[in-house]
């Protein structure tokens, strides 16, 4: 195992949510639009964050419901595998898939500062909620925990490279 790189040149794709069989296979819960690109011999780093992750290889995937099992090089037996579990997939930044205007990656969101149109401080982001209609940010404002639809009339501008995220405050958005 070798611990590489620093926090801007990963990506989130899936996080290990079990251990299946006894041979180190981990069960993942994809994070990506697109499972298909979880290969064998695909390089990824595993850990609990992007500062601590250590590079395998995948040998081999299969899914399991909405879930995948895989199994990666250097990681044999399930107590090999078990200090994995709650830790994340990541792949280097350049070879995360293209998305569509508007739209981001969840682990690009979060840690996002947010104001309302006038530069009022709202929050910073601390999770994404995946929701069948759309996805809600959840905003920590001190001790507060304030959830904000990701739809296009609140959010209204997303800089990424300034971290911040600018919405529009719906009435009776930020009442408790």
């Amino acid at each position: 195992m070798q611990s590489l790189k620093s926090r801007i040149d990963f990506v989130a794709i899936g996080k290990i949510i079990g251990l299946f069989g006894i041979r180190g296979e981990l069960k993942i819960a994809p994070m990506t639009c697109s499972v298909d690109r979880f290969t064998p011999g695909l390089t990824v780093w595993i850990g609990p964050d992007e500062t601590t992750e250590h590079q395998r290889s995948i040998k081999h995937v299969r899914r399991k419901g909405s879930d995948l099992v895989i199994q990666c090089e250097g990681i044999e037996t399930r107590n090999e595998a078990e200090h994995c579990v709650g830790h994340f997939l990541f792949v280097d930044r350049e070879h995360r898939i293209s998305l569509p205007p508007g739209t981001w990656f969840i682990s690009d969101i979060i840690g996002l500062t947010v104001t309302d149109e006038h530069g009022s401080p709202i929050g910073t982001i601390t999770d994404v909620l995946q929701l069948p209609a759309h996805h809600v940010y959840v905003i920590h404002q001190g001790k507060r925990e304030i959830l904000i639809p990701a739809i296009p009339s609140v959010v209204q501008r997303v800089d990424l490279e300034h971290r911040s995220m600018v919405i529009h405050v719906l009435d009776g958005l930020l009442d408790i």
